[in-house]
């Protein structure tokens, strides 16, 4: 049987927090800094103060929107085989924000560069626990206006799996389309079984800002599936308690859910949140801790509430290398979310709060997530699992190593591909590799494999092609 959902908030205080969340909605309201944008939420019905950007959204009209919303909805590779079907299933993949690497020869963290994108990209595509890749290096060497586009770019040449990313501005997301028409060869083939999902965040607290504005309405144009997630800090741009900080994100997220509603309704959302804390000692933000993981665990429950799929990061760690914190903070940041049920858990090969990829730690972290999966299968219960015949029939003082059974079902079971479960003295002879050093190993030989399945050269050509329309454009 698999384990059911874990859950912290009881029915009570999910209704508590609904409600409360609404009479923000409507009380307070949210900036909405987009002329347009506030033009149409007034048709909607909300309240609009044009001299504050304020859009005030009564609570039917938020309800009307969350029913509108589909409850499942799927993200194809460009092997469509690659599916994911968001709202049924939990999924891993990587996720954030790097800005530097960790170099994979030395250890040593540097400035990330579009080499290191395009070894994660080639990586995570091969580890069965990056389910999607939600891309997550921010290169120092491509242009700043069309970094964007470089990431679309590289990712649907270099993945196979379904993509989530970032767009700058309407143009980019116009770009992105193309590519996905030249791939799938039709637009209405590419919008039908959509390899992608875009990424709009709201800016805690209670403000949605133009960029993000536009991309949920180009989303809602082309009817793609848009992830709309919020990140208030606690102690920082929200209250510092964990309530708060659920409730303002869920607050911040149905004002996206609204918009979302107004221009296009039906549009494919995922509810997601990246809320987490200040710590005060440090003056940092932490993503490795229990609360985190205690936050993600809310988020999917008010996500199921309302019936939507949910998102939030995870396999996170607050480290800045690849020790023992940081084991047990990704292990934490893993399970915990997922035995809460968040639809498309993000953050693999990341250290140092997110800001540092590192490839060494996305294979050490596709072995969490295959722990982590094990774990939520459950206990399978059957007369051929429980075997009461095969005990009695072997009798007291017996063994079970040479049974049929045993050979049937010993592959049932978690087995590592770079956890040591050897003897000492043989893990001295073969080196006695740490789990980064073999880690770092297995990346490098991917990395040294060719592609399973690349991308026809001419389509990855004019893929790169339109980013290089849109440079020359700007």
């Amino acid at each position: 049987m698999k384990p059911a959902y874990f859950e912290v908030l009881s029915k009570d205080e999910i209704r508590m927090i609904d409600q409360e969340s609404k009479r923000i909605l409507e009380e307070c309201g949210i900036k909405v800094m987009h002329k347009q944008c506030l033009d149409i939420l007034e048709k909607a019905g909300c309240v609009i103060d044009r001299k504050e950007f304020r859009a005030r959204i009564p609570s039917r009209l938020v309800e009307k929107a969350v029913d509108a919303t589909p409850e499942t909805f799927s993200l194809y590779g460009r092997d469509p085989a690659h599916k994911i079907e968001l709202g049924k299933n939990v999924y891993f993949g990587p996720g954030g924000f790097a800005v530097f690497a960790e170099d994979s020869q030395t250890g040593q963290r540097r400035v990330a560069v579009r080499q290191d994108l395009i070894d994660h990209l080639k990586i995570s595509d091969i580890l069965d626990g990056c389910e999607f890749n939600h891309v997550n290096v921010f290169p120092s060497d491509v242009p700043h206006e069309t970094s964007d586009l470089y990431l679309w770019a590289d990712s649907l040449v270099y993945q196979t799996k379904p993509i989530m990313s970032e767009n700058y501005n309407l143009r980019s997301v116009d770009a992105l389309v193309e590519m996905g028409t030249i791939i799938r060869g039709a637009r209405e083939a590419f919008i039908e079984k959509p390899m992608i999902c875009l990424d709009a965040c709201v800016v805690s607290p209670l403000t949605q800002d133009a960029r993000q504005v536009d991309l949920m309405m180009a989303g809602a144009k082309y009817g793609l599936p848009i992830s709309i997630e919020s990140g208030p800090i606690g102690g920082g741009n929200c209250p510092m308690t964990l309530a708060a900080v659920v409730a303002q994100a869920n607050a911040e997220i149905l004002s996206g859910i609204v918009i979302m509603y107004a221009v296009r309704p039906g549009t494919p959302v995922l509810y997601g949140s990246w809320g987490r804390l200040l710590d005060m000692k440090q003056l940092t933000v932490t993503m490795g801790g229990p609360e985190y993981a205690l936050q993600k665990v809310c988020i999917a429950q008010m996500a199921r509430y309302y019936k939507i799929p949910s998102r939030g990061g995870g396999v996170l760690t607050d480290s800045l290398i690849s020790d023992t914190q940081a084991g047990y903070e990704k292990m934490i940041t893993t399970l915990i979310p997922a035995l809460g049920g968040v639809s498309y858990i993000s953050g693999m090969g990341l250290n140092e709060t997110e800001n540092c990829l590192s490839i060494a730690q996305l294979v050490i972290d596709n072995e969490i997530v295959a722990m982590v999966k094990r774990i939520m299968s459950g206990v399978k219960v059957d007369a051929e699992n429980i075997a009461a015949d095969l005990i009695i029939s072997q009798g007291p003082g017996s063994s079970f190593l040479e049974t049929e059974h045993t050979f049937n079902h010993f592959k049932d079971h978690f087995n590592p591909n770079i956890s040591n479960r050897s003897v000492y003295d043989r893990w001295k002879e073969n080196g006695a590799k740490s789990t980064r050093k073999r880690a770092a190993e297995k990346a490098r030989d991917i990395l040294a494999r060719s592609p399973k399945d690349p991308i026809d050269p001419k389509v990855a050509s004019r893929i790169y092609d339109v980013v290089k329309k849109v440079e020359a454009e700007i």
